[in-house]
């Protein structure tokens, strides 16, 4: 959008707040001419709509702490917002704790020597590829911690596919 349309958008906005105290899609839609939600927010957010609207922001949030309504607990880099009674705090806080360590479990990517373990168990499996299940509980079985969904990702690495019949040895495919 060049200089002209954004100003062009500016003064359009700005005469249908003057018009109208409220206001809905539709009404932004015809205002600007098009049907896009995508435009209108983006030719919201770039005239600047809290001051187009002669709205005060206010941080919800910073108010009820202060108002000792709610609590507020340093969680690594992020702030946590939680009950103002000590015990649910708590609660909210463990929770949170135990959220985030099963999700960087889930999004961890499995290391070199655990893709290896993978690999060789399913080849051990032959004359087919098992199942994710299956290798996940071998390995662990053998003292290497390895979700399904790890295993997974080391089948799509490597295009194995569960079920999937292997090359047996002294096959002519196997030799080339």
């Amino acid at each position: 959008m060049g200089i002209t349309s954004k100003q062009k958008s500016k003064d359009t906005l700005r005469k249908l707040a003057k018009k109208r105290s409220v206001f809905d899609l539709d009404a932004l839609f015809d205002a600007l001419g098009t049907r896009s939600r995508m435009t209108v927010f983006r030719r919201l957010r770039q005239v600047g709509y809290q001051h187009l609207l002669r709205v005060r922001a206010h941080n919800t949030l910073l108010e009820l702490l202060r108002q000792g309504r709610i609590g507020r607990e340093r969680l690594q880099d992020v702030y946590l917002y939680v009950s103002a009674d000590s015990k649910r705090a708590a609660e909210q806080v463990a929770a949170r704790k135990k959220l985030r360590a099963s999700l960087a479990e889930m999004l961890r990517v499995a290391t070199d020597e655990e893709v290896v373990e993978v690999l060789v168990e399913a080849l051990r499996a032959a004359p087919e590829i098992p199942t994710p299940d299956t290798v996940a509980g071998r390995l662990v079985a053998r003292g290497v911690r390895l979700e399904p969904h790890h295993v997974e990702q080391v089948y799509e690495e490597h295009g194995l596919v569960p079920g999937k019949k292997t090359v047996r040895q002294g096959s002519r495919s196997s030799r080339r």
